[in-house]
C-alpha cells in the first residue's frame, strides 16, 4: 500500500515563505560574490613602507575552501544534530523538529551571506594595503625614466609603477594578485569564521542539555536564594567556547600569513559576531521554546522576527504586571493584601468576596495574557496559517 502525502494549502503557504525566505539569503551571498569581483579602490602607495613590504605566502594555513567548511558546512552539521538527536529537541514531532531545523539553517545562511556581503563592500571601498602589497607588486622604479607613471608625489606611486599591473612578476603574480593586494580592511577570513561559529554557539547554548536544576526559578512573589545546581556549568561553557576559539585561530592565521594587519582582523571579529547576532535575531530565536542559555543569557517566550513581535501576539505589559501583583495581594491569606496595605481591619464578609472574586478574574486574565507567548510549536502553526 502506498501512502502519498498531500500537503494542505497552509502548508504550501508555508513552503512558499520558507522559499522565498532561502531565495533572499541566497541572493544576498550572490550579491556579496559579485562585490567581491570588482576593482578596489587603488590608493597610492609608498615602496618603501615597512607595513606593506612583507613577503607574499603563496599557501596559507586556512585556504577558501577550509574557510568554507568551517564556517558553514560544520556548524550546519552540529545544528542538524542537536535539533535531530538530542534529547532537548527530541520531543516533539518529526515535524516540528524539521520546522526548527530550516529556521534555524535560515539564521545560520543569515549570518553568513549578511558577513560576506558587508565585508566584500567595505574592502572595494576602502581599498586598504595589504601587508604583502609591495611583493604583489614588484615595482620597478627604473620605468619613472620612461615616464607616463602616475607620481602622486615624491613618495607615493600608483599601480603603474607594479610589473603585475601589465604583466606577470617574477614571483608568477599577475593583476588579480595585485588588486587583491588592496583588499585588506576587513578580514573576509575573520568575518566570516566568527560570523558562522558564533551563531553555532550561540544555538548550541540555548539547545544543549542543561544540568539538572540549571535555571530553574520559583514560581512565588518571595525571593529565594539561588539553588546550587544553578550554578554556571563550566565544563559545558568550556565545550560551548570551541567554536569560537576556533574562529580564533581563524583569524590569527590571517595576520601570521601576513593577508592583514591587526585592525583588519579586530573589525572582522567584530562584524562576525555582530552579523551572528542578526541571524540569531532573525530566525535562530524562534526555535528556543522560551529555553534559557548558558553563561546567564536567556530569552523570553517571544516569537520575534528580526527584533519585531508578530502580528497578534502581545507580551504582557507593566500594567498587566502590576495588576497580577494588585490581584495576588488581594487574595492572600492571614489578613494580608488590601487590609494589610492600609493597616484597616478586614472588611465585611460581602466585600471580602467581591474582592477575592475580582482577584480571580484579574488571575485569569493575567494567565490568558501569558499563554499568547508562544514556543516552536505555536510560531511553526502560525507560519502555516
Amino acid at each position: 500500500m502506498t501512502v502519498r502525502f498531500k500537503p494542505t494549502p497552509r502548508e504550501l503557504r508555508s513552503l512558499l515563505l520558507y522559499l522565498i525566505d532561502w531565495i533572499f539569503v541566497g541572493g544576498t551571498a550572490i550579491v556579496a560574490f559579485a562585490f567581491g569581483k570588482l576593482t578596489p579602490n587603488l590608493r597610492p602607495f609608498s615602496i618603501d613602507d615597512a607595513t606593506i613590504s612583507y613577503s607574499y605566502q603563496e599557501h596559507t594555513k586556512i585556504p577558501t575552501w577550509l574557510l568554507a567548511v568551517l564556517s558553514t558546512i560544520v556548524p550546519g552539521v552540529f545544528i542538524a544534530l542537536s535539533v535531530l538527536l538530542l534529547p532537548q529537541s527530541r520531543g516533539g514531532k518529526l515535524k516540528i523538529r524539521l520546522w526548527q531545523l530550516n529556521t534555524a539553517w535560515l539564521g545560520l545562511g543569515v549570518a553568513i551571506a549578511a558577513a560576506m556581503l558587508v565585508t566584500n563592500g567595505m574592502k572595494n571601498l576602502v581599498g586598504k594595503h595589504r601587508p604583502d602589497l609591495i611583493s604583489r607588486c614588484a615595482p620597478d622604479p627604473e620605468r619613472l625614466a620612461s615616464g607616463g607613471l602616475s607620481v602622486v608625489n615624491r613618495y607615493l606611486f600608483d599601480v603603474e609603477i607594479c610589473t603585475s599591473w601589465g604583466g606577470v612578476s617574477e614571483a608568477g603574480l599577475g593583476r588579480d594578485e595585485l588588486l587583491d593586494g588592496f583588499r585588506s580592511w576587513v578580514s573576509g577570513h575573520t568575518s566570516i569564521s566568527y560570523a558562522g561559529l558564533t551563531y553555532l554557539t550561540i544555538f548550541l547554548s540555548f539547545h544543549f542539555p542543561k544540568p539538572r536544576g540549571f535555571g530553574r526559578f520559583n514560581n512565588t512573589s518571595e525571593p529565594q536564594a539561588p539553588k546550587k545546581s544553578s550554578h554556571l556549568p563550566i565544563p559545558l561553557l568550556l565545550v560551548l567556547s570551541v567554536p569560537v576559539l576556533l574562529a580564533t585561530y581563524v583569524a590569527t592565521t590571517r595576520y601570521s600569513d601576513y593577508r592583514h594587519h591587526g585592525v583588519d582582523v579586530i573589525f572582522g571579529s567584530l562584524l562576525g559576531v555582530g552579523m551572528a547576532i542578526l541571524g540569531w535575531t532573525c530566525y535562530g530565536s524562534r526555535t528556543t521554546n522560551g529555553a534559557q542559555g548558558f553563561g546567564g543569557f536567556s530569552r523570553k517566550r517571544t516569537n520575534r522576527r528580526c527584533g519585531d513581535l508578530e502580528l497578534g501576539r502581545q507580551q504582557p505589559t507593566a500594567t498587566d504586571q502590576s495588576t497580577y501583583l494588585d490581584a495576588q495581594a488581594e487574595v492572600q491569606p492571614n489578613g494580608e493584601g488590601e487590609a494589610a496595605k492600609g493597616g484597616d481591619s478586614i472588611e465585611a464578609p460581602g466585600q471580602l468576596i467581591e474582592g477575592v472574586s475580582k482577584g480571580a478574574l484579574q488571575l485569569r486574565e493575567m494567565s490568558l495574557s501569558i499563554s499568547t507567548i508562544d514556543g516552536p510549536e505555536d510560531a511553526y502553526r502560525r507560519k502555516s496559517n
